[in-house]
């Protein structure tokens, strides 16, 4: 009995050095600026989501392109920003489009090379220096 007793305390010695000498980085060490960042970011999708109509993103199959149309409350040269394509499966496929509209709001991206499967549209714009940013989900069949 005092050989099973002696042998539990230790591996309870054992267990206890090894957690000790574990280094568990719980916090970035940025963490204050990365979380301010991360608020501006909440801020852009609260007033993306404030506004009457938000830009639609579309896939035409028949086309192979996307297709972006902001709505008609914006100015189309008065909009700067971006359109992320993002695949969550591979970043090798990721592409940054930026945008330039036509005088309908509208943007065609040639999608020929768009392999078929989900992936994920982050588009950032700003309007007269105030910023938006919309994330939707794309399905090309």
């Amino acid at each position: 009995m005092a050989m099973l007793y002696g042998g539990f305390v230790l591996f309870i010695l054992a267990f206890v050095i090894f957690a000790s000498t574990q280094n568990f980085d719980l916090v970035e060490k940025d963490y204050y600026a990365k979380e301010l960042a991360y608020q501006d970011q909440i801020e852009r999708i609260i007033r993306t989501k404030a506004l009457p109509e938000q830009p639609r993103i579309e896939y035409h199959a028949e086309d192979k392109a996307i297709i972006l149309h902001f709505p008609e409350s914006f100015r189309p040269d008065n909009i700067d920003g971006t359109l992320h394509l993002f695949r969550p499966s591979n970043a090798r496929w990721d592409k940054i489009f930026p945008l330039s509209l036509d005088n309908e709001r509208k943007q065609v991206i040639p999608a020929d090379w768009l392999i078929r499967g989900k992936w994920t549209t982050k588009l950032n714009w700003s309007v007269a220096g105030v910023e938006y940013y919309q994330e939707d989900m794309l399905i090309v069949p």
